[in-house]
């Protein structure tokens, strides 16, 4: 009777251990979805030698040769076959750690971008004005699935980007153009929402602005410390994966947009329109609260860790204390 009493015991141990580690909690959908899912993606610097990867950091001042490699996770074959969205195979951006240096290019902007793509390896050429630390996100589909990775790298060198001015005005001038960028009230994390871009240009209304790669505008949403990242476009309404043909709907002067954040914190929010075939881009910093809820999950997080060392120490605490008596059992 004994032994069962102890064989039930065990059971509901193991039971108690398994819900622990393995049932998520019903806050998770607040820790933000890993960008890095899909396939492998890796970024080197100039050319690979026979002796593998030359492994430094861009100087700034000089060319590099920027490398984005994308490789199947299971069998490491190279990935030489992309949709083409938004005119373009892959997209990439570049950001600085100042929140204010901005690259928005293209493999195949550049004569020998795609020459490597039968490897799996799509390149762009860049000369870095400032050294410190950039983020690097690449954006792709394949076979109808979106994908975005960011990763962070060190441009070298000496005269380093400064550190980011949080100016958190809603209008920003440039050049003949103003642009108001339209919010909510209160920005609510783990909650879709509307943004919009108004656009004017010398006091005027501007009603005229041009298609840029298959949208009226182009925005990239990125965190302070360079780590989490959403690109979007122009909101329309059960449109979203831009390929093929693509009709514009706004002319402006305002341009909807939608943007998730699935953390608090202040975030850079770039914008690129096209009016008389020139690309404007905008840079505007918002501050996203967290909410109760968001709390409560690390609350629970923090519980949840604490519950697993506690149950590893009484565990270890009965162990122990049954290995005592066995020693200490008198011999026959």
């Amino acid at each position: 009777m004994k032994q069962v009493f102890v064989l039930k015991k065990n059971k509901l141990l193991f039971l108690f251990l398994a819900l622990i580690f393995f049932v998520p909690f019903v806050f998770a959908h607040y820790i933000p979805i890993d960008p890095n899912f899909g396939y492998v993606v890796r970024v080197f610097f100039d050319e690979p030698t026979n002796s593998g990867l030359i492994d430094k950091n861009p100087q700034a001042g000089s060319p590099t040769k920027i490398n984005i490699e994308l490789k199947d996770p299971q069998f490491g074959i190279p990935i030489d076959s992309l949709d083409i969205v938004h005119e373009k195979l892959m997209h990439i951006f570049i950001v600085g750690e100042d929140l204010n240096t901005f690259i928005h290019t293209h493999p195949d902007d550049f004569p020998d971008g795609l020459n490597k793509r039968w490897y799996g390896i799509y390149s762009i050429n860049q000369t870095f004005q400032n050294a410190g630390k950039h983020g690097i996100v690449v954006d792709y589909t394949s076979q109808g699935v979106n994908q975005i990775k960011l990763l962070n790298f060190k441009v070298d060198g000496k005269d380093r980007l400064k550190k980011p001015k949080f100016d958190f005005s809603k209008i920003k001038k440039l050049g003949e153009y103003a642009v108001e960028l339209q919010t909510p009230e209160e920005i609510e994390m783990g909650k879709e929402q509307e943004f919009a871009l108004n656009i004017e240009k010398n006091g005027k209304e501007v009603k005229n602005l041009q298609m840029l790669l298959g949208s009226e505008v182009h925005v990239l949403a990125i965190d302070e410390g360079l780590s989490r990242v959403e690109h979007t476009h122009s909101y329309k309404p059960g449109h979203f994966i831009h390929s093929g043909s693509m009709t514009q709907k706004y002319s402006g002067p305002t341009v909807p947009f939608r943007l998730t954040f699935n953390k608090p914190g202040r975030y850079a929010i770039f914008g690129q329109f096209k009016h008389n075939e020139q690309v404007t881009t905008t840079n505007f910093i918002i501050e996203v609260k967290a909410t109760k809820l968001y709390y409560y999950s690390i609350v629970l997080e923090y519980a949840r860790y604490l519950l697993i060392f506690v149950t590893i120490i009484v565990i270890y605490t009965i162990y122990s204390r049954k290995k005592s008596k066995k020693t200490k059992r008198p011999t026959p």
